[in-house]
């Protein structure tokens, strides 16, 4: 006769599987007990140094496609193309992954953010993408902030490198949206391995919030 583990078993042994994001996916699909205990796991920390640009982009389309109403409003205003990401988002999803986010990377966030934007641009010419591109890229990382601010609980670490200089964008967010205090409160772990100048707010803007650093 066959044991079933118990739920804090399985959420123990995931634990010990969170960075084998290969084992994960395969153990979603045992049952509903197991998908329900390894998705947080899996979710936490979506980006993985060496992840295909393929599953990048599909990361990205996974969060357009649970933005909020307005957020995909001000997209589509902006000029973005969404009807394929609409076209898949009828069925809502079962869990909200966003929610599940525990470690924000920003410059893996821009990296896939961009990766995407080049997906779907594929068909322009290279002109006409570099005309649009630099406003484009700054308006969906500034949703992308809001809507990590507003729809996740709790980060623990934030490493805020931003390999585009996106630092004021950052910090602008974190004043304005008041979500964001809470998301961010319980941080454990600051990194930034880009020299800042001194004018800049994000400094200051994280000690306000953060404690337990």
């Amino acid at each position: 006769m066959i044991t079933e583990l118990n739920i804090d078993c399985l959420i123990k042994i995931f634990e010990i599987l969170e960075n084998d994001h290969k084992s994960l996916h395969s153990c979603i699909l045992v049952n509903k007990l197991w998908c329900q205990c390894a998705i947080p796991k899996l979710w936490k920390n979506p980006w993985r140094n060496g992840e295909k640009i393929s599953s990048q982009v599909s990361l990205i389309k996974t969060y357009i496609s649970a933005f909020p109403k307005e957020s995909k409003e001000i997209l589509l205003e902006n000029g973005f193309e969404l009807s394929s990401i609409e076209s898949n988002s009828n069925k809502p999803h079962i869990f909200n992954y966003i929610s599940l986010l525990r470690n924000l990377q920003i410059y893996h966030l821009e990296s896939s953010i961009r990766y995407w934007f080049i997906e779907t641009f594929n068909n322009k010419s290279i002109s006409e993408y570099n005309k649009l591109s630099e406003y484009k890229l700054k308006l969906l990382i500034k949703e992308f902030f809001k809507f990590i601010f507003t729809q996740s609980p709790n980060l623990y670490t934030l490493n805020a490198t931003s390999t585009y200089g996106n630092y004021d964008l950052l910090t602008d967010t974190i004043e304005n949206i008041p979500q964001a205090k809470k998301c961010l409160s319980m941080i454990t772990k600051f990194q930034c391995y880009k020299t800042i100048s001194i004018e800049v707010k994000l400094y200051p803007a994280i000690s306000k919030i953060c404690q337990n650093i």
